[in-house]
């Protein structure tokens, strides 16, 4: 019987002693973008408004690790906090390679009574900019392909084996798990505390993990699951060891926020 995952709050000290994995240019670069995207929203005056919220949209270019980005960001303000919450709408990213020179890049930047929720657009660009990173790191885009595509049709499937399988395997490509990382470190840097697991818990990042480890546990037991990670040439043990890979990278996230917070205080802390 396949043995259940989980992480003990001792074990995921130890995992905080380990090196660190954010790089200074994504994260340097993502302030820089969120700069831009909050003053070019704060001067645009040509929007499209309704009785519960106004949208726009305007261009931001940028260079980024030898490469032009050119990132397209859609605004949405809404009125009132009640309605904002209703829609549901959240920021979300997207990046496309066209080359290992030029790369397209899509912002969605939720407001209410024009403010900005800065912790979560600063996640959303630093996890698509370690993307593109990556992809310029290994020279192709990888996201471009069937089998990536085939991942993502399977995520919506109406068969919870399948979609939930398809998830986890999301969860534990690497290029994901960097994203998610990246995004990690601009969420917690945003943050006014030095660091709490409180807090930790709230992101997108450690939700995706305790996703993929219930999802793991939930099915390993199951036939019809390890035929299912055989579609992604997959099986339990690689499964656990890029659980585990995600953990640690997590780990270097909070080392790292908690090195570079105290660094800007001018003092440090034990880890």
């Amino acid at each position: 019987m396949p043995k259940k995952l989980i992480i003990t709050e001792n074990q995921f000290k130890q995992l905080l002693q380990e090196e660190l994995c954010i790089s200074e240019i994504v994260a340097n670069t993502t302030i820089s973008v969120y700069n831009m995207i909050e003053e070019s929203a704060k001067t645009k005056t040509d929007k499209e408004t309704n009785e519960h919220f106004s949208k726009w949209n305007f261009p931001v270019n940028f260079d980024f690790f030898g490469s032009k980005i050119d990132c397209s960001v859609t605004c949405y303000n809404y009125f009132s906090k009640e309605y904002f919450e209703y829609s549901q709408i959240t920021s979300d990213g997207w990046s496309v390679c066209l080359s290992n020179k030029l790369f397209f890049m899509g912002i969605t930047v939720p407001m209410v009574s024009g403010q900005i929720s800065r912790q979560e657009v600063m996640d959303t660009i630093q996890h698509e900019l370690s993307h593109i990173y990556e992809q310029k790191m290994m020279g192709n885009a990888y996201s471009n392909n069937d089998a990536y595509s085939l991942l993502k049709t399977n995520m919506g499937s109406l068969n919870e084996l399948i979609s939930k399988t398809a998830k986890l395997i999301y969860g534990c490509i690497k290029s994901e798990q960097s994203g998610f990382v990246n995004g990690l470190y601009a969420y917690l840097m945003s943050q006014p505390e030095i660091f709490s697991m409180e807090t930790l818990k709230k992101s997108d990042c450690w939700k995706l993990y305790e996703d993929m480890i219930s999802i793991y546990n939930q099915f390993s037991d199951n036939p019809e699951f390890l035929k299912e990670l055989k579609k992604y040439k997959m099986n339990l043990t690689k499964i656990e060891k890029l659980i585990n890979n995600f953990i640690n990278k997590i780990g270097k996230v909070v080392v790292k926020v908690k090195q570079d917070k105290f660094k800007k205080q001018g003092f440090r802390e034990k880890i």
